[in-house]
């Protein structure tokens, strides 16, 4: 057996999570192997025809991900291109992040926002399985994605990706954020030796960046799409990054106590 792989027969139900193959200790630590399959409820509860997008890469890759071709025009860079945006439109046709999410749009132009939709999310490790409003199911395929583009700002979150959690709980959510945050600078520390820096200001200033990235690409969407579950789930991502500041003020007293009672 491979030094990579430590099997135990692991079977726990929980929360939605099904752990019903044996646990694996995989020997690609940078990969990312995510596939969502969605299936579209009709009013009448019947199930349509299934659908997958799949994401399924290292998180050093340099190549820019191209899911639909040939891109649409929505996806050329000065279309809504963000006012802090480092690329030249000279060099660089299209925007990266848009074209990670391409084929998705593509998939939803038609599908109503607050339709009923059930999703499958597969890891090689485990399966989790949830029947959400359309928009809510998309936007953590969404943020996947656009976490492994090759956007110049988005890209900072890829590690997040290899950690991938769809349909977090607001908590879960700023204590994976923050905490990779500070695994960051402690390892930088590390490394460097320069003292550990967390600065909220700054990091307010990231995510601020990530909400306007998310605003212009449900701009961009508005264009592609005729109805609104694309830009709607973008809309989710924008509100929710801008809000992750606010959201560690209010949980923080919440997370002292947890992290106290270790």
């Amino acid at each position: 057996m491979p030094m990579g792989h430590l099997v135990g027969i692991i079977s726990i139900y929980y929360s939605g999570v099904s752990f019903c193959e044996p646990f694996v200790m995989h020997d690609e630590p940078f990969r990312v192997n995510v596939r969502y399959t969605y299936n579209l409820i009709d009013e009448k509860g019947n199930f349509g025809e299934a659908s997958s997008f799949k994401v399924d890469l290292d998180i050093g890759d340099e190549e820019v991900k191209q899911y639909v071709d040939p891109a649409p025009d929505w996806c050329r860079l000065s279309h809504h291109q963000c006012a802090g945006c480092p690329l030249s439109a000279d060099t660089n046709k299209y925007c990266p992040a848009a074209l990670s999410i391409a084929d998705v749009v593509q998939y939803f132009a038609n599908v109503k926002s607050f339709s009923s939709c059930h999703c499958v999310v597969e890891f090689p490790e485990r399966k989790i399985e949830a029947t959400r409003a359309t928009q809510d199911a998309l936007y953590p395929l969404l943020g996947l994605r656009l976490s492994t583009s090759r956007c110049p700002i988005l890209h900072r979150l890829s590690p997040l990706a290899r950690f991938h959690e769809p349909f977090a709980t607001s908590l879960s959510t700023v204590f994976r954020a923050f905490g990779y945050i500070l695994l960051q600078e402690y390892l930088r520390s590390h490394e460097t030796g320069v003292p550990m820096a967390f600065d909220e200001e700054t990091m307010k200033e990231y995510y601020e960046k990530v909400g306007e990235i998310n605003r212009n690409l449900s701009q961009r969407l508005a264009d592609a799409a005729v109805l609104d579950a694309s830009p709607n789930g973008i809309f989710v991502l924008s509100l929710f990054t801008m809000s992750l500041t606010y959201l560690f003020e209010q949980s923080k007293s919440t997370l002292m106590e947890l992290c106290s009672k270790a």
